[in-house]
């Protein structure tokens, strides 16, 4: 028991360890000893980290972290950004939540703390101890986020599949409180996503569907998958009784030579097996996408009872492709 198996330790914290951990593989008198020589160097009260290391921002965060305690996890912006949540890029200052009734000091940081504890509140990323997907949004909500924000979160969450409403709606259960802000915004956010609830393949597809449905017009089936040609192809939202592909088309991903000739043939092939294909672009406003997907239902028509249009507050329910199995 010695400085190698110290130092095997900190190599899985980010070059850092406890002075409890260190105590397990030298004597105090052998610590202070390292620190005097510049092995080891404070970083925080009760943490210390191995010279010469090059530090990740991941290793101030969880140095933070280790100082608070066991009941302390990297939470709010912090844990969004190791979460790698769309919106939320490094944040400035370092935030921790510490679960139960007391809390340290700790300096140079936003602490928060939450007697509502529990395996659905916590996670780990890349070593660090964090607050689970599910209760990072839900702390989002908070003020300054704009409800819209974490709403992209959460769909981008779905997409890579690091959250499920499931566990959304647990947590909800476990903080939600009548009349706080919180628990309105995220109650809301949840009702726009029911059971029948597809995120899409990106973001600017789902922007689609919600322009859609908020101008009144029915909800398109985003993801929509079908043969065409004999071929399997998914269109990228679409209303399948009226043989309509909305189809949203970005330079990004399109804009090569070989993408180009790609897309030509596919949508001859959809023409010529009688769909109606409706191309969007990053370039159009939710107003022209109303416009161009209801001058889309007019020719097909369709004369749908146009859903109550919501201009405001979290994106509308739309119903998931059907289940190919």
């Amino acid at each position: 028991m010695g400085d190698t198996e110290l130092f095997a330790l900190a190599a899985r914290q980010h070059s850092l360890v406890t002075w409890d951990q260190a105590r397990e593989h030298l004597s105090r008198h052998q610590i202070e000893h390292r620190i005097d020589a510049g092995r080891l160097v404070p970083v925080r009260r009760g943490v210390l980290a191995v010279a010469g290391a090059r530090p990740r921002w991941e290793q101030p965060v969880l140095a933070a972290v280790l100082a608070g305690g066991r009941a302390t996890v990297a939470s709010f912006r912090t844990a969004a950004h190791l979460w790698c949540l769309r919106g939320f890029g490094r944040p400035e200052v370092i935030e921790v939540t510490t679960f139960g009734p007391g809390r340290r000091q700790l300096d140079g940081l936003r602490a928060h703390r939450s007697r509502v504890d529990g395996p659905i509140h916590r996670g780990r990323v890349d070593g660090v101890p964090v607050t689970s997907v599910a209760r990072t949004l839900w702390d989002l909500t908070a003020r300054p986020v704009p409800p819209i924000v974490v709403e992209r979160a959460l769909d981008d969450g779905l997409r890579r599949g690091i959250v499920t409403l499931r566990a959304l709606r647990e947590v909800f259960d476990d903080l939600a409180q009548r009349g706080r802000r919180r628990s309105t915004v995220m109650r809301a956010i949840l009702e726009a996503r029911g059971e029948r609830f597809h995120p899409g393949a990106s973001e600017p597809e789902l922007d689609v569907v919600r322009a859609v449905v908020r101008a009144g017009l029915p909800a398109p089936v985003p993801q929509f998958p079908t043969t065409v040609a004999g071929r399997s192809v998914c269109f990228d939202a679409a209303y399948p009784d009226l043989m309509i592909a909305i189809e949203y088309d970005s330079w990004t991903e399109h804009g090569s030579r070989s993408a180009f000739d790609h897309d030509r043939i596919r949508l001859n092939d959809v023409a010529t097996a009688g769909w109606l294909s409706v191309a969007i672009t990053s370039a159009f406003s939710a107003r022209q996408i109303a416009a161009t997907v209801g001058a889309a239902l007019a020719a097909r028509g369709a004369a749908p009872t146009p859903a109550a249009p919501t201009p405001d507050g979290p994106a509308p329910d739309a119903p998931t492709p059907p289940d190919q199995g």
